[in-house]
């Protein structure tokens, strides 16, 4: 059959009943990634590695065996055919951990003693990413202009004291309940987040004082009506989690948020605005929070180097605020003893889909009690665009919810 740019891709025929169940493995020859496909053809892990993949094989370890395609530079016969640049193995995060080069490549390429692969940056001696701090008492314009030129900025002491005790106050009997072992809605979750987690979601249902003092937080409003606010009508809570990061904690896969709605087309306007918080003081031993300044204007296939990774070490109080679009994931927590507890919370444009369902994990009967302001971020009202030309989201009976909440119709 010939080849013609109408032909069908992805999984095009497939017998429920007969077909064999579980993942497969696809490295399509010449390209710069292996993929990890769902019976549907679904991509739900994906490996790069920017020399090139020939071949690729998963090891008995969960570690990915690839051949690389010889360099651009190298010379005489290792260009002819299907000459191997080298045999890498390459962890879940794509950071080389064992590499065995061709002696028939003769072009030059070096492998970073640090486990990731170099080509000159960041040699040894090189400093480390920072990431910008700023206090909680600056003027917002502030930090909001740090925030778009960095993609991250550390927003010290966000939260005082006395809100911080009373917040964890009302966490520590929900997190001494939650199992570290607990599923998810797929493998590919279970393994994000690990074995050594305490996981609470649906924290406005749980934390009168998170639903009321940190959710309206006024510095995060700010925040929010600068990056979200041109972009829609109103913005709305994305996902509120409070993860206690536990001793063996490994690290997250580094990645970008706004990932999860990968069907939206780019490029596009910043669609979310992230942040850690810092519940107990944060530090790289017990696991703080990596950030990649700056990889918010990145393309999405450039990979980081370590020296371009920076730890969001802060006192409790403190919260890492990002962009959606800025590489980052949680630490290895390398401790012998200490919980890193830290609230997840991200506010996306209300014309999304959110990723937490808040109208199921915070019921009408317990928004009710809220601040109309909370139950407006809960994406209790309606999304609003009349006066823009567009339209309304999320309405009931043809009527605004929250108002609903307000005369208990709802």
């Amino acid at each position: 059959m010939a080849w013609t740019r109408n032909r069908p891709v992805g999984v095009t025929w497939r017998d429920a009943g007969r077909s064999c169940p579980g993942y497969t493995l696809f490295a399509p020859v010449r390209g710069t990634h292996a993929n990890l496909l769902d019976a549907e053809g679904r991509i739900v892990w994906r490996w790069h590695h920017p020399e090139g993949i020939q071949h690729a094989k998963l090891a008995a370890n969960g570690n990915l065996l690839i051949q690389t395609q010889p360099p651009e530079d190298a010379e005489g016969t290792e260009r002819i055919g299907a000459s191997p640049g080298a045999l890498i193995e390459l962890d879940w995060n794509s950071t080389l951990v064992w590499e065995y080069v061709s002696p028939f490549t003769l072009g030059s390429r070096t492998a970073r003693s640090d486990g990731i692969l170099g080509g000159g940056v960041g040699s040894e001696g090189d400093e480390m990413a920072t990431i910008p701090r700023l206090a909680g008492a600056e003027p917002v314009e502030r930090i909001v202009e740090t925030l778009r030129e960095h993609g991250g900025v550390i927003v010290e002491d966000l939260l005082d004291a006395e809100l911080l005790a009373r917040f964890n106050a009302e966490l520590d009997p929900h997190l001494a309940a939650a199992r570290p072992d607990r599923t998810f809605l797929s493998p590919a979750i279970d393994w994000f987040f690990g074995k050594h987690t305490r996981h609470l979601t649906g924290v406005a249902a749980k934390s009168r004082v998170f639903a009321s003092e940190v959710l309206c937080h006024p510095i995060y409003l700010a925040l929010a009506d600068a990056v979200l606010g041109p972009s829609c009508a109103s913005y709305q809570l994305n996902v509120a989690q409070v993860l206690d990061r536990g001793p063996g904690a490994e690290p997250q896969l580094l990645h970008r948020d706004e990932a999860v709605w990968v069907h939206l087309p780019r490029p596009h306007p910043e669609i979310e605005l992230a942040s850690v918080i810092a519940l107990v003081d944060f530090d790289a031993d017990a696991g703080a929070t990596r950030v990649v300044p700056g990889s918010h204007r990145w393309p999405l296939d450039r990979q980081p180097t370590d020296d371009e990774i920076a730890v969001a070490e802060m006192r409790a109080g403190s919260a890492v605020v990002y962009l959606g679009s800025t590489i980052h994931g949680g630490g290895p927590n390398s401790s012998a003893d200490t919980w890193r507890r830290g609230m997840h919370m991200s506010f996306t444009v209300g014309w999304l889909r959110t990723e937490e369902n808040h109208s199921l994990s915070t019921p009408p009967e317990v928004a009710r009690t809220l601040p109309r302001r909370a139950q407006e971020l809960l994406g209790y009202a309606v999304h609003d665009a009349l006066a823009a030309g567009g339209g309304y989201l999320g309405a009931v009976d043809l009527r605004d919810p929250v108002e609903l909440l307000a005369s208990k119709e709802l």
